[in-house]
């Protein structure tokens, strides 16, 4: 927010310290600033304004009212002559959804004379970069960045009248399909039911909270107005503002949620400003359509609870006295509580703790002493469910499992999420096992050859939000080629099981479930097991008091990732001499293959007739393309005609 030094000065009565030093106070007080510079016979200051106070504080007043309670000092609010009202044309307001529009407020004026602005006006604004349009836009936009409420002024001329009464109707609604708009810097704007609209019976007028339109424009011919002071849906505007990519200074202040008590001052100073620049304009009365006022808050709080938060002692007057220069109005009650009424604009000060930063910030937080922590004590406690994750990670790992890590979104669940990154990611998961089966078994299983393993066995610890809440759970598959010699997945996951019952007491079972034949694949078997771990650890003792973690050394290894383009998986068998080793052959054929053998391995081997039989497996894969057969075709034919030559083998 950028603020102007002279402006703010006009808010105080004795002269401000330097901008260098009103940057400081304000620095120490409350906000960070980002700049402090020289433009002609003013100063700006770039003050960084946060969303907690970007309610009241995206304004000169909002700043000055700052500055004076650190300062101690008074502002001195503008003495305007409010216009009188009289009885011109009829106009009426229409709100289609109180949600969507909170309060809205608008006044016929007569007899305006549009022209440029005078000099002190234009300065204003141009001070803090802000081009001058003429004397009734200019009046906005110079309450706006004075106390932070938008408003707009419409021609009166150009909204249409809905009957012979030539009443005028003025309807905030959302856009019907196939709505278009013209906004004020020429632009043309495709409209939907989820753009809100100020509009008359031919249509939009201007995009709520975010651009006016052309169509009723304020320009040189103008004589009568519509002024509009309203409150909109904050997070409707930010939303409509960027999906429009219409980002403007009113928008910006829309959806960070001025008090809707703002209305009626800005369109009282408003009204005064026009009042000032064209004496002759006459002010119809104000209709306001305020479906639910803003209610009025109060927060009880005794000093000793501030004294408390804060670390600090702080008496009751001189909380009373920063709470006063912040402009909250303190009333004693019973038991050395005070009442305070919060003014209507401060809508961050909601619970007893916000009142505690109020005053400390304004007392001073280095006026709070260092104090160190106490001594942790000698027997810190071991977190219960930590220590049996990791004993049972130990169990798996011991038993030749590997830990994965998925997703936690899923396509379908009972807990949706609010802004999915993706269509398949709206929910979170279930269970594990359906990440486990279409994710980590099934990729791992279609790489088996380049994993260089037999069978895959893996698990995965993580949250699970069913419909009875989120749980913590355990879940563990297999998955092998058909065939495979030693033991079936289903084996496997039941001789799994009977260990965990073995290893963690009587309570395992009915904590787990087990899943044999998951996919009926001609050419993988696949099982898998699932335990929900919080009823296992309920039924399981405390952690030691003292435990003596084994961490295992960490193992030394190249890493690097799986190429997207598919591999190509060539045997060769061959008989030699028994004299021969296979860690020959395996050096021959690696140096045969070169950099597109991702891995070379024996996978048989037998005697026969005086001769030895080897059997290897060449996985091929290039980084950068698509491999052919007939080029690991061309490959396997150098490696057999090497063997025969270095070692006489009898390609089989």
């Amino acid at each position: 927010m950028i603020i102007s030094y002279e402006w703010l000065q006009t808010y105080f009565k004795k002269k401000l310290p330097s901008p260098e030093k009103v940057a400081e106070i304000l620095t120490f007080a409350v906000f960070e600033i980002e700049s402090v510079e020289k433009k002609g016979n003013d100063t700006l200051i770039d003050v960084k304004v946060l969303p907690d106070r970007a309610h009241y504080a995206l304004c000169h007043r909002g700043i000055a009212r700052e500055l004076a309670a650190a300062l101690g000092a008074e502002i001195v609010l503008p003495q305007k002559r409010v216009p009188d009202s009289e009885k011109l044309a009829p106009l009426t307001i229409r709100i289609e959804d109180k949600k969507d529009c909170r309060r809205f407020m608008g006044r016929r004026v007569s007899g305006v004379l549009v022209a440029e602005s005078p000099r002190w006006l234009r300065e204003r604004l141009e001070a803090i970069g802000q081009r001058s349009i003429n004397n009734i836009v200019d009046a906005a936009n110079f309450v706006m960045f004075d106390i932070g409420q938008p408003l707009h002024a419409f021609d009166a001329e150009k909204v249409a009248a809905s009957d012979k009464k030539q009443e005028t109707r003025i309807m905030i609604r959302r856009a019907k399909k196939g709505e278009k708009i013209i906004t004020l810097d020429d632009r043309e704007v495709a409209l939907d039911s989820d753009t809100l609209l100020v509009a008359d019976d031919e249509g939009p007028l201007g995009i709520a909270g975010v651009k006016g339109g052309k169509r009723a424009a304020v320009g040189h011919t103008t004589q009568n107005l519509i002024l509009e002071a309203a409150h909109f849906d904050p997070t409707l505007i930010r939303r409509t503002s960027t999906r429009l990519e219409l980002r403007t200074d009113a928008s910006k202040r829309f959806e960070n949620e001025p008090a809707p008590e703002l209305v009626a001052v800005a369109m009282k100073e408003f009204s005064a400003l026009i009042a000032e620049l064209c004496p002759d304009a006459r002010f119809g009365e104000i209709v306001d359509e305020y479906p639910a006022p803003q209610t009025k808050r109060t927060i009880v709080i005794r000093a000793e609870d501030v004294s408390e938060k804060l670390g600090i002692a702080v008496s009751a007057k001189e909380m009373v006295n920063a709470l006063e220069r912040l402009g909250i109005e303190v009333a004693p009650e019973k038991n050395g509580r005070l009442a305070l009424q919060i003014p209507p604009e401060r809508l961050d000060l909601t619970i007893p703790e916000d009142i505690a930063e109020e005053v400390g910030r304004l007392i001073g937080y280095e006026k709070v002493p260092a104090v160190l922590p106490s001594k942790l004590s000698p027997e810190p406690r071991i977190n219960k469910q930590f220590y049996w994750e990791w004993k049972i990670r130990e169990f798996l790992t011991n038993e030749g499992f590997s830990e994965v890590m998925t997703s936690s979104f899923a396509k379908k669940g009972k807990v949706g999420i609010e802004k999915p990154l993706a269509e398949d990611k709206s929910f979170l998961r279930e269970d594990l096992r359906q990440n486990m089966l279409n994710a980590a078994l099934a990729k791992n299983v279609f790489y088996l050859p380049l994993i260089g393993t037999s069978r895959v066995k893996i698990f995965e610890i993580g949250k699970i939000f069913p419909e009875s809440g989120e749980q913590t759970s355990l879940c563990v598959g297999v998955a092998q080629p058909k065939g495979f010699k030693e033991e079936t997945a289903d084996e496997t996951i039941e001789r799994f099981r009977k260990s965990l019952v073995s290893k963690f007491g009587d309570s395992a079972p009915t904590a787990c479930k087990v899943f044999k034949g998951e996919i009926a694949s001609p050419n993988f078997d696949i099982a898998t097991f699932v335990v929900n771990l919080d009823f296992l650890f309920a039924a399981l003792g405390d952690a030691p008091r003292q435990w003596d973690i084994k961490i295992p050394p960490a193992k030394t290894g190249i890493y690097k990732h799986i190429s997207p383009f598919p591999f190509i998986v060539r045997d060769i068998a061959f008989f030699v001499s028994p004299e021969m080793q296979p860690e020959d052959a395996h050096r021959c054929i690696e140096k045969e293959t070169g950099s597109l053998a991702q891995r070379v391995s024996l996978f048989d081997r037998f005697e026969k007739n005086g001769k030895t039989s080897f059997a290897f497996r060449v996985v091929f894969q290039a980084d950068d393309r698509t491999l052919t057969d007939e080029e690991a075709n061309t490959i396997m034919e150098k490696v057999s005609k090497a063997l025969a030559k270095k070692f006489k083998a009898e390609i089989r």
